[in-house]
């Protein structure tokens, strides 16, 4: 599970104390700032940002899942077809 904001990982964590450990922040494996701030309320650019960081954060969030599974691309599409045939 990842989430936007620190805010966000400690109301999971709250509600769901079970599962912590698989809740991540979405820049946590990247450089600068660790929260996405949120855009509502403050406009197109904002929504822009928001969209920046988290695309720029999903390549470190694939490489760090990569590490932490055995799935590979085939397994992967294997388990996804499974449940989402197109």
């Amino acid at each position: 599970v990842f989430v936007m904001t620190a805010d966000h990982q400690r109301l999971l964590d709250l509600f769901f104390p079970e599962a912590s450990h698989k809740v991540h922040l979405i820049r946590e494996f990247s450089k600068g700032p660790r929260d996405v701030p949120d855009p509502i309320g403050l406009g197109k650019r904002a929504y822009i940002d928001c969209k920046n960081s988290i695309q720029s954060a999903l390549k470190d969030i694939l490489d760090y899942l990569m590490t932490q599974t055995t799935l590979t691309e085939e397994t992967g599409l294997t388990a996804l077809t499974a449940v989402d045939p197109e």
